[in-house]
């Protein structure tokens, strides 16, 4: 019955924010990639129930004043040099009335792509890092697109040294804050770095944070 019970209220208080990654490719004299993130409105989602329970009877409209927003509405990676990596950098700001604070998780449709073409999800230099555990990204010879969160203590601790990186997934979501205070902020950083055989084409996916108050 508790187990239900922490059902229903994870359903019940889960907020969507959509953000679509467009990554517009043009080619140039040297063949080089240029890039573009575009974001959209915040979506909530709404479950919908046939008999509610005493428990989401209680629970009247919990996320009338959460809210995730981020400081740029439009990011460019400009050109791309194969080899020179390119990072572009967004604060995300939250604000809630969830007095345990929320969590924030992330994940992708697919890696960026064009077509069969795409633009790999880095592996960082070991190879090791995945989308639940960063690892460094530092050497010009390691490709791919990942993110990293800094500047906040509510980005996990993974994260807590210069360098680390995660790719994305479109398995699962991943968590990659999480915070008890009711407003609270991070910069989440984009790096891009492609080879010399990257075909110039026009690259895009879709990224999906998920704002979760913590139970």
């Amino acid at each position: 019955m508790k187990y239900t019970r922490y059902t229903a209220l994870f359903i019940c208080l889960l907020t969507y924010l959509s953000i679509h990654m467009s990554c517009l490719a043009q080619s140039s004299v040297n063949g080089n990639i240029m890039l573009e993130l575009h974001e959209v409105t915040p979506t909530m989602y709404q479950t919908k129930q046939t008999a509610p329970s005493p428990l989401t009877q209680q629970i009247k409209n919990p996320l009338s004043y959460t809210a995730l927003s981020f400081s740029q509405p439009f990011l460019s990676f400009g050109f791309v040099v194969p080899g020179e990596s390119v990072s572009r950098e967004n604060t995300l700001q939250i604000q809630t009335t969830q007095k345990r604070g929320t969590s924030v998780w992330i994940l992708q449709d697919k890696p960026l792509s064009a077509g069969t073409a795409s633009i790999t999800n880095t592996t960082c230099d070991t190879g090791s890092c995945s989308p639940s555990q960063a690892d460094v990204w530092q050497s010009p010879l390691t490709y791919g697109f990942g993110i990293r969160c800094e500047n906040s203590e509510s980005c996990l601790s993974d994260f807590s040294q210069d360098h680390m990186y995660r790719p994305l997934t479109n398995k699962t979501p991943s968590l990659i804050m999480k915070s008890n205070d009711t407003s609270y902020s991070a910069t989440i950083l984009y790096k891009i770095n492609i080879p010399a055989s990257q075909i110039p084409l026009p690259y895009a996916n879709t990224a999906t944070y998920l704002l979760i108050p913590n139970l």
